[in-house]
């Protein structure tokens, strides 16, 4: 979080190359849980530089990890993390349960939260992901996106979009794209977690670049 920076910020602003997907590690939304974790920020200064980038790139993903478990988090420590993910424009989560590794002061830190405890408050987060990235893609439906194509089936082309949004593209077209194809389309409707989209024509593209 640390490097996003003023000079990082103007970077973005005239960037014709920088793709919208951004991931900055959370850990957690607790400031006495930061503290624990030696982290150099605090759940304000997160923010602040979420709503940064978001004000630069509203149609962007914004992802973070998200430590679940870590000794001394209770529910109100818990809560603090649920709350200001739910308020912040975050749209997808990493989401891992604590795992301690040996010789790290974590290790010998107490209170420990049980197995129970933290299972349940991870499908909260889950839930809210889901909830969160649904929202999201919603709002880029209709929207002209480049997307890079990854793999093929007998059906489809899977894609990634410029702002990490993962598409498929018919191949009842007729169009025929190699791995690796730049091509530009456009999101039409939600697929479980993925979008459906439609290549555009060369005219098309070009009315976009216009």
């Amino acid at each position: 979080i640390n490097e996003i920076d003023q000079e990082f910020i103007d970077f973005a602003k005239k960037s014709p190359f920088l793709c919208e997907h951004f991931h900055l590690p959370l850990q957690s939304g607790s400031n006495s849980i930061l503290k624990k974790m030696n982290r150099k920020y605090t759940a304000q200064e997160y923010l602040d530089k979420l709503y940064q980038l978001a004000d630069l790139f509203p149609k962007a993903t914004l992802g973070a990890d998200v430590i679940v478990g870590f000794p001394g988090e209770g529910e109100k420590e818990f809560r603090e993390t649920y709350d200001l993910i739910e308020k912040s424009p975050l749209n997808w989560l990493h989401i891992f349960p604590f795992s301690p590794r040996p010789g790290t002061p974590a290790e010998k830190m107490e209170p420990k939260i049980k197995p129970g405890a933290i299972k349940e408050r991870i499908n909260l987060l889950q839930h809210l992901h889901q909830k969160k990235r649904k929202l999201f893609l919603e709002k880029n439906l209709m929207e002209i996106r480049r997307v890079i194509i990854e793999e093929e089936n007998h059906l489809h082309f899977k894609g990634l979009t410029d702002n990490y949004i993962q598409v498929l593209i018919g191949k009842e077209t007729g169009v025929e794209f190699q791995k690796g194809k730049l091509v530009h389309a456009r999101l039409l409707n939600l697929w479980g977690d993925l979008v459906l989209a439609e290549p555009l024509k060369e005219k098309e593209i070009v009315k976009t670049r216009s």
